[in-house]
């Protein structure tokens, strides 16, 4: 892990995103948290063994498409995929937890899955924070009430080298989840 990475993770952990200057000023602040980190990548610097980075995932609107890549509405539980029907769905993720978080996001994510039942798919996804990627690739997912860990097995930036998981847990009432990612 880079002194970078977790440089990251001070900012989204720190109470610096509940200060008034820090919210008229979000992207300077995360450009120059940017900046820093990636200086102290390329020098080659170690920090922490392990990091963890927590966020509020705000859920975009999901599309599923059928086998051919038709859109197709699917209201589930109601009506359920079938196998080779597909979704991909975009998130924003504010740094901190549903209750404590900063008032811009400065994360994106995207998951696209391709149906093998009409509860498990295979899929990809991909968290874009700064200038780095944090990606899964291939993995299976078993959708219900809680999923297992996600692997992220490629990373990019501040975060290359590292591997880890992530678990995302649905809030009640809402397209909203806790997403929390482990690294080392």
């Amino acid at each position: 892990m880079t002194k970078g990475a977790s440089m990251l993770n001070v900012v989204f952990r720190s109470k610096l995103y509940r200060t008034v200057a820090f919210r008229r000023m979000p992207i300077v602040a995360l450009a120059a948290t940017v900046v820093v980190a990636a200086g102290a990548a390329s020098a080659g610097a170690a920090g922490p063994k392990r990091e963890t980075l927590r966020f509020y995932q705000v859920g975009g609107q999901a599309q599923f498409y059928n086998a051919a890549g038709k859109k197709i509405d699917l209201n589930p539980p109601a009506t359920l995929p079938k196998p080779g029907d597909s979704f991909d769905e975009v998130d924003v993720d504010y740094p901190g937890t549903p209750k404590h978080h900063a008032l811009h996001w400065t994360a994106t994510d995207h998951l696209t899955c391709t149906f093998t039942d009409h509860n498990t798919g295979l899929c990809n996804s991909q968290i874009a924070i700064g200038g780095s990627l944090l990606l899964s690739n291939n993995f299976r997912m078993k959708f219900g009430p809680s999923n297992a860990p996600v692997p992220i097995n490629e990373a990019t930036g501040v975060f290359s080298g590292m591997h880890g998981a992530l678990t995302d847990e649905d809030l009640p009432k809402s397209n909203n989840a806790t997403l929390v990612i482990h690294l080392s």
